[in-house]
């Protein structure tokens, strides 16, 4: 057997030896604990930035349940200016299951239809 036929062998039997192990369990926002709902808040700011290669990042300040939080629109498909409403994603992730422990995670993320 030649060398290229030997190498193609071993990454293939690696790779079934790989999806044979046991897979780590994982959270689900469908588990326990897990949520997702909209809300609708005032942006307070708007955090923009357009790099030299015409990478975009775009963020807005709201207030949350009392609480100044930044919500990311992570695809910058939103163009919402300062006083407008915001409308996003509110995300519980409840991680204290995990196999080593963990916190219960609060996320922000814009929703997709916007007001």
């Amino acid at each position: 057997m030649n060398w290229t036929k030997t190498a193609v062998l071993l990454l293939c039997l690696g790779g079934w030896a790989s999806s044979r192990q046991p897979q780590p369990p994982h959270s689900s926002i469908q588990g326990p604990g897990n949520s997702m709902n909209v809300a609708t808040a005032k942006v307070e700011q708007v955090f923009k930035l357009v790099d030299e290669g015409g990478y975009q990042f775009i963020a807005y300040q709201v207030t949350y349940l009392g609480h100044p939080v930044i919500v990311e629109d992570p695809i910058s498909s939103t163009n919402v200016a300062v006083g407008g409403d915001l409308r996003f994603l509110v995300i519980r992730h409840d991680m204290t299951k995990a196999p080593n422990g963990g916190r219960k995670l609060l996320g922000f993320i814009v929703s997709k239809n916007q007001p």
